[in-house]
């Protein structure tokens, strides 16, 4: 899984270099933020603590990650434990042909 993961890493990379520099501070925070999420996301999910702790430290409000999240294939899903919901987690949506 870990190949499949690096491929998607990639492509995403391309993607990002491919498009055109944006002009705005809010345009490069936006991309900071799919960076940011391309990058914890590549390995496997990851809790939402974690990529809210990691948003802080690179100083990316929450509400860019959600728009971020919006416009990749990021899914959420609860993690539940003896019943009840534990947490939240996000993880890449891997093409349906990997």
């Amino acid at each position: 899984m870990s190949i499949e993961n690096d491929r998607l890493f990639d492509d995403m990379m391309a993607q990002y270099k491919a498009q055109e520099k944006p002009r705005n501070r809010k345009g490069n925070k936006h991309n900071k933020a799919k960076v940011m999420l391309t990058r914890l996301l590549k390995d496997g999910p990851a809790t939402v603590s974690s990529i809210q702790m990691e948003a802080m430290l690179e100083g990316i409000s929450w509400p860019t990650i959600e728009r971020a999240k919006a416009a990749m294939d990021v899914e959420a899903f609860q993690v539940r434990g003896t019943g009840k919901i534990t947490g939240w987690m996000w993880g890449l949506t891997l093409p349906a042909d990997w």
